[in-house]
C-alpha cells in the first residue's frame, strides 16, 4: 500500500509541472492578442483626423 501511495504522489507533482507551462503560454497569447488590441485601438485613436 505504501509502495502504491508513493509512486502515486510522485506522479503528482509531474502533473503539476506540466500545467502551470500550458497555462503559462496559454495567458502569453491572451495577453500578446491583448496587446495587440491595446495597440490598435491607440492607433485608431490617435491616427483619426478630428
Amino acid at each position: 500500500m505504501t509502495s502504491s501511495d508513493d509512486s502515486d504522489s510522485n506522479l503528482v507533482p509531474l502533473s503539476n509541472w506540466a500545467s502551470p507551462t500550458s497555462n503559462v503560454e496559454r495567458d502569453f497569447t491572451t495577453l500578446s492578442s491583448h496587446h495587440q488590441e491595446l495597440v490598435g485601438s491607440l492607433a485608431d485613436a490617435t491616427c483619426t483626423p478630428r
